[in-house]
């Protein structure tokens, strides 16, 4: 699947979408958007997900996140990618992008921590 510029969940807020281009325009000046090979792996011209150097991924989104369902698409693609790991994916129902920052006493941010935790800490 590549996705293009636009997908469903970037329309939950189009101000803060328009905002994450802007901040990779800053991070990357000649960038193609959302759509760039350096920030989007499922476009063409990304490296291959096959390839990924390490042996695990964990994959965080909101259900209220800009983000969510190409962070949806990238789980989804990598287990399909032939990729030798184990890829987890954990979404914060309801939440929109970096809910923890805001409300980091609330369980759901609680919970991520110890999504996070539990990850980091498997050998």
């Amino acid at each position: 699947m590549i996705l293009q510029t636009k997908v469903y969940s970037e329309e939950i807020d189009l101000v803060f979408t328009k905002k994450l281009v802007d901040i990779w325009k800053i991070v990357s000046p000649n960038t193609t958007g959302l759509d760039d090979p350096l920030i989007n792996p499922l476009v063409e011209g990304a490296q291959p997900l096959k390839e990924l150097a390490c042996n695990r991924v964990l994959v965080l989104v909101g259900g209220m996140d800009v983000l969510r369902d190409r962070g949806k698409a990238y789980y989804e693609k990598l287990k399909k990618s032939g990729w030798n790991g184990e890829v987890k994916i954990w979404e914060a129902v309801g939440e929109g992008h970096c809910f923890h920052l805001e409300k980091p006493e609330s369980e759901q941010a609680k919970e991520q921590d110890r999504i996070i935790v539990e990850f980091l800490n498997m050998i």
